[in-house]
């Protein structure tokens, strides 16, 4: 009986050489919903978030220029996070989930991200049974043994 073992795993680094990924933003006024949905079996890698504001232009239909453009919420990365990073599709709400990191200034939502393709290879090793020795020692943990018939 011959034994595959299949050892499955994620991208090695310096094997391809492709481009960077292309890093979308998106942004949500503060009160309104952020929605991202990826196609084609890709996920979000989040790379950046921040609810409060750091622009003066963004979600600005009336101009004000005196609102705080050094305001960050600590917990911004964490929510968003959990609900986005690595899935398919995910729905925010701009509030005060986020806390309040800057009484009196309007707040946007800022989410930079870029679609990540679940790509992982598989490598067949065959190896033919032997009848006269066996093997004492397990293999290693990221190895998967299936017999075949």
């Amino acid at each position: 009986m011959e034994i595959f073992t299949l050892f499955i795993f994620g991208a090695i680094l310096g094997l391809c050489v492709s481009e960077p990924p292309q890093i979308d933003r998106r942004y949500a006024c503060e009160g309104k919903t952020l929605n991202i949905e990826c196609n084609n079996g890709s996920v979000i890698r989040l790379i950046r978030a921040n609810y409060g504001r750091f622009l003066i232009t963004i979600c600005n239909k009336n101009g004000n220029t005196n609102w705080n453009t050094n305001c960050f919420s600590t917990q911004s990365m964490r929510v968003v996070h959990n609900r986005c990073h690595m899935k398919q599709s995910c729905s925010l709400l701009a509030n005060a989930e986020f806390g309040d990191p800057c009484p009196g200034t309007d707040k946007y939502l800022e989410i930079h991200y870029h679609y990540k393709t679940a790509n992982y290879y598989t490598i067949l090793y065959v190896r033919s049974p032997t009848t006269t020795t066996t093997e004492s020692s397990a293999p290693p943990a990221w190895f998967v043994t299936v017999p075949t018939n």
